[in-house]
């Protein structure tokens, strides 16, 4: 994909709630639901799902690939303009 494992955690870090692309999508009746977030870098769209797991057992599961198809990012929309 072009970046090292400095350069994923860094965009992994930096997501924000604009990137969000969907979720909570229940993924199966013993697993925590997953959340997905968009994110361009360079010419790839990445795809990053995330699924935290409950309470009493705290981990995060985190699977990025690039993206097959263009990702639709519904807060994106509600987001203000920023001004250049």
């Amino acid at each position: 994909m072009g970046f090292t494992n400095h350069n994923l955690t860094e965009h992994l870090l930096a997501l924000e709630p604009t990137d969000f692309v969907q979720g909570p999508t229940p993924v199966a009746d013993d697993m925590p639901p997953l959340w997905v977030f968009g994110r361009n870098i360079y010419t790839s769209e990445l795809r990053v799902e995330v699924s935290l797991g409950p309470i009493h057992h705290p981990y995060a599961g985190i699977a990025y690939s690039v993206s097959e198809r263009p990702m639709t990012y519904p807060l994106r929309q509600l987001a203000p303009k920023r001004k250049p």
